[in-house]
């Protein structure tokens, strides 16, 4: 046999045997190992080792992707910490990984050797409590371990061993209660790579994180970009002492080389740190890239410098304890320059030194030793020592400074929407504690020196803002004649700012002199401003005191201050609001960083306010009120509004509520000599229409303005209460008088509970309740009691009873007159009278039926003497509302010799439909008499029979006779109107 043919023997045995080998592995991956039998025997298996729970929704075995190893494929899993730890939050969560393994090991020397394990997109967890637990250890303890082995007679595993961890595009947070710091990286890469012997664990560690933000709740996070690390490190079995052979942690290029160790105990939950770090890159290029470049320009910069940092890190790190961080950064002889620009920073010098230590926060510190900069336009000179930095610190700092803007803008390379002019001037030394900062004790701070502006103007076009200013000057120094307290001298001069349009402020002098916890007086002459959506105002004339009184043991921090200002206008397109000879006293209370509390007073000699949608013009007269915070008080407070004169006193709580929608109460005595309600409720109205077209913002004694009606709506979040005394009101076209009761306004509702008043024809106790749910459609529930009315002048108190009951004007004399019903209002807050539905009653005696063409033919019909006033001795009526007539329910007239029953039907055109019956006459027969018509002078009178003699009769076999429905509504109605 020839050397070739047995090589074509031997590579097709060796084929055979590879197609046999696949397609028996093909067989058992498909057939005998399928997920659904892995998935729980692998689940079972990996959580006899742990003491937190890995869950999995499939399980799958590999080979031909994982070649030449076997592998795992775990889809939609998840790892659960220890159940008795408190958060519970899920350590790992992932959609799929990938794990390759040696299978031999596994089935010979039940060893786990697994050669790679890969996360895609996982989402991490990690959390230490406060008392140095942690989430993630989750593997039971080894004497534990080998007990349940023995117990459940289960296979043990020899060794565990990890060579390679790979992880992409992850997520990750960690929660640290120790240090009350959280680590959040949206976006990581981890690449572990790990070498096992039996002394100790080689790791080799490449790390690459886009964003880390760190935060302390609720503080604003602090973000870094663009982080990793390249270590080389080894962990120590014996000693648990992991060590950093090489270390580089990047930061956008800049560079820290680190070495040392970190002991781990983990019984005692606590490490010893010991690091030292370098920087490896001095270049500080690489620092200004860190430099928005809104704020620095960085085509084309050179730098030169040498650049020096050292860290070192030593301490224990547990509970109660952080290492001790000192470093120390020089900057010596650097400078800073552009291509093609003549601008240059010459020096660049600086020398910090910090220390941080825990364990004794007196001692920790930063100093700058010094800060310069000098260079075309810049001569910066400062230095600072912070002292006792982890308890109270104690600053220290002296500022030299001098700036030209013209020349910076003119020499270095400036944004192109920018525009500066300018000098800078600083002198300023400073001595004080954070302690007198935060608890406001100002007069203990040492400030001395000076701040001022000359000629500044700043620009930025594409930001649409300027600042022009000939002159800002501050001068701080200590009052020591007088007060012993920090001081300040203020001075602006001719100064303006426009920003995007929208706001446009000049003021042309404004000085002043503040002392620390004394009073302190500032001037302005005039100020102007003009801002967002066209509104525009003036300050005349305004003089300021204020005091400020420092945090006390039961007192925080306030300002009591008081303003006199000559005159204010305030007007945005249509709307103004102006002050004369306004007073305000005002203290404000600081209840947190960023909250103060106002509290005072303003009183004026004249107020005047508008605004389109309300259609008219509000004024106050000299008036005083107190408030705090968005709570006000009212004492005799007069308003004018419209034809309405006012006069409230009471409380109204917050006010914020008008503009946010939150509930606004109010409980106010409201007196008034005339108020017009048709005007003070278009307030509320929608769509009310403006008719005021003067722009102008003064004070004006003119209020000539139209009167608009219309249906409004009342926002939900009110509710007021006003105790009344009116002696003359509009409602409608109601004229009402004498008024006094309460009205509520709540839950949209506008109630007025039995409102005393009075008319031009009665007395009236009225109870309503107003509800609109939009400005198209209104609604009235309402009860009237007349007493004592005119009966032809019903109509003058509410005009709709014109159409309701017109045969009142047939009658002369006082009746009481009682009405109760709903109905819908129109527009013009009008009833609707295809929607009234109700009911109502008239009781009057010894009035007169007037003379007229209808009742002379009814004289000559029932052959009785027809007079110009026929006396009728009683008359008791009830009616009824219904779709478009009121029925008005058999009624009892005695007139001359005659005893009639009246009843029918009165239509809301005026049109009728009347029934009377003759009970008693010198006519020994009972008869009846139908009169219908268009009007009262155009009817029809035909005889017929009596269709109510059975109504009005003391013998009950007769009562038994008439319609039992007539004699119940005519109780019912009694009843509903409670008419005694």
């Amino acid at each position: 046999m020839t050397i070739k043919k047995l090589i074509k023997r031997s590579l097709r045995t060796i084929l055979a045997l590879i197609l046999i080998l696949g397609l028996a592995i093909g067989i058992l991956l498909n057939f005998i190992f399928t997920p659904e039998k892995i998935t729980p025997k692998a689940l079972a298996i990996a959580n006899e080792y742990l003491i937190g729970e890995v869950a999995c929704e499939r399980i799958e075995l590999t080979f031909f992707s994982s070649f030449p190893n076997f592998g795992l494929t775990f889809s939609d899993g998840a790892l659960l910490p220890d159940p008795s730890y408190p958060d519970q939050d899920t350590l790992v969560q992932f959609k799929e990984a990938n794990l390759s393994f040696n299978l031999y090991k596994f089935l010979k020397q039940n060893e786990v050797d697994i050669k790679n394990i890969q996360l895609e997109k996982p989402q991490l967890y990690f959390h230490l409590d406060s008392l140095g637990g942690s989430n993630w250890n989750i593997l039971k303890q080894t004497d534990t371990l080998e007990k349940t082995q023995d117990s459940t007679g289960n296979f043990k595993l020899n060794d565990v061993r990890i060579r390679k961890f790979d992880i992409n595009h992850a997520k990750a947070r960690y929660k640290d209660e120790l240090s009350q710091l959280t680590h959040a990286i949206n976006d990581f890469y981890l690449v572990l790579k790990m070498a096992k012997t039996d002394k100790g664990l080689g790791l080799d560690v490449k790390n690459f994180n886009r964003e880390i933000a760190i935060y302390k709740t609720p503080e604003k996070q602090y973000k870094i970009d663009k982080t990793g690390v390249n270590a080389e490190l080894y962990l120590s079995f014996a000693d648990t002492i992991l060590h950093v052979n090489t270390s580089d942690f990047a930061m956008n290029d800049i560079h820290f080389q680190n070495k040392g160790s970190i002991a781990f105990f983990p019984h005692q939950k606590r490490s010893l740190i010991h690091l030292e770090s370098k920087l490896s890159t001095n270049s500080l290029k690489n620092f200004l890239e860190l430099v928005p470049s809104r704020f620095l320009a960085k085509q084309a910069i050179s730098t030169s410098e040498n650049l020096k940092m050292h860290l070192s890190t030593n301490g224990y790190y547990d509970k109660e304890h952080y290492p001790k961080v000192e470093a120390k950064i020089s900057l010596n002889d650097a400078s800073i320059a552009y291509k093609d620009f003549p601008g240059k920073i010459d020096q660049l010098n600086t020398e910090i030194t910090t220390a941080f230590d825990w364990d004794e926060p007196e001692n920790a510190f930063a100093k700058i030793e010094k800060l310069d900069i000098v260079g075309t336009g810049i001569d910066v000179h400062t230095t600072a020592n912070i002292q006792q930095l982890l308890a109270n610190p104690q600053f220290e700092v002296q500022l030299d400074g001098d700036i030209d803007l013209t020349k910076l803008y003119q020499n270095f390379p400036v944004d192109k929407n920018i525009t500066a002019s300018g000098e800078i001037h600083t002198h300023v030394t400073t001595n004080f504690l954070l302690s007198e900062l935060q608890e406001n004790h100002y007069e203990k701070i040492d400030l001395q020196g000076e701040v001022s502006l000359k000629k500044m103007f700043l620009a930025s076009a594409k930001d649409s803002i300027s600042l022009h200013s000939e002159k800002l000057s501050a001068q701080f120094y200590k009052q020591t004649d007088t007060y012993h307290t920090l001081a300040t001298k203020i001075e602006l001069l001719d100064s303006d700012v426009h920003f995007k349009k929208f706001v446009e402020a000049s003021a042309e002098k404004l000085t002043g002199k503040i002392w620390v916890k004394q009073t302190g007086d500032i001037d302005l002459e005039k100020f102007k401003f003009q801002a967002k959506d066209s509104i525009r105002g003036f300050i005349q004339n305004a003089e300021v005191k204020g005091q400020v009184f420092p945090k006390e043991e039961n007192r925080n921090t306030y300002i009591t201050s008081q303003f006199t200002i000559d005159s204010v206008a305030v007007s945005q397109q249509k709307a103004f609001v102006a002050i004369q000879q306004g007073n305000y006293d005002i203290e404000l209370t600081r209840n947190a960083p960023k909250k103060w509390s106002p509290k005072g007073s303003v009183s004026f000699k004249n107020l005047m306010a508008y605004d389109p949608k309300f259609v008219h013009r509000l004024k106050m007269p000299a008036s005083k009120i107190e408030f705090e915070n968005d709570n006000f008080i009212l004492d005799h407070a007069e308003v004018e509004f419209g034809d309405s004169q006012v006069e409230l006193t009471g409380k109204l709580d917050h006010a914020r509520g008008f503009k946010n929608g939150e509930l606004v109460t109010a409980n106010l005595n409201l007196q008034s000599s005339h108020l017009n309600a048709n005007q003070l409720m278009q307030v509320f109205a929608s769509e009310a229409e403006a008719t005021e077209t003067s722009e102008r913002v003064a004070i004006s004694a003119q209020d000539s303005l139209p009167q608009e009606k219309h249906t409004f709506k009342i926002p939900k979040n009110l509710a007021f209460q006003l105790h009344t005394n009116i002696e003359a009101l509009e409602f409608g076209k109601m004229q009402l008088r004498d008024i006094w009761g309460k009205v509520n306004v709540q839950n949209g509702d506008l109630q007025l509970d039995h409102l005393h008043l009075k008319t031009l024809a009665a007395n009236l106790d009225a109870s309503l309740t107003y509800t609109a749910n939009d400005s198209q459609k209104a609604n009235l529930d309402f009860q009237f009691y007349l007493t004592e009315i005119e009966m032809g002048k019903l109509g003058k108190f509410l005009p709709v009873l014109d159409s309701v009951v017109p045969s009142a004007h047939a009658f002369e004399g006082k009746a009481d007159f009682i009405i109760k019903g709903k109905v819908d209002l129109t527009e013009t807050l009008d009833f609707d009278l295809k929607t009234l539905r109700g009911v109502a009653a008239i009781k009057a005696k010894d009035i007169m039926v007037l003379d007229g063409p209808t009742f002379r033919e009814l004289a000559k019909t029932f052959m009785f003497k027809s007079k110009e006033k026929n006396p009728v001795k009683n008359l008791e009526l009830e009616m009824e509302f219904e779709e478009d007539d009121v029925k008005i329910l058999p009624a009892l007239l005695e007139i001359d010799r005659y005893r009639l029953a009246l009843g029918g039907k009165q239509y809301f055109d005026k049109s009728y439909d009347y029934h009377i019956s003759v009970l008693k006459s010198p006519v020994p027969f009972k008869t009846g008499v139908d009169v219908s018509g268009q009007d009262f002078d155009n009817y029809d009178i035909s005889v017929t029979r009596a269709k109510y003699k059975y109504y009005f009769t003391d013998k009950e076999r007769l009562l038994k006779k008439a319609d039992s429905s007539i004699i119940n509504d005519k109780a019912r109605i009694l009843a509903e109107l409670d008419y005694q």
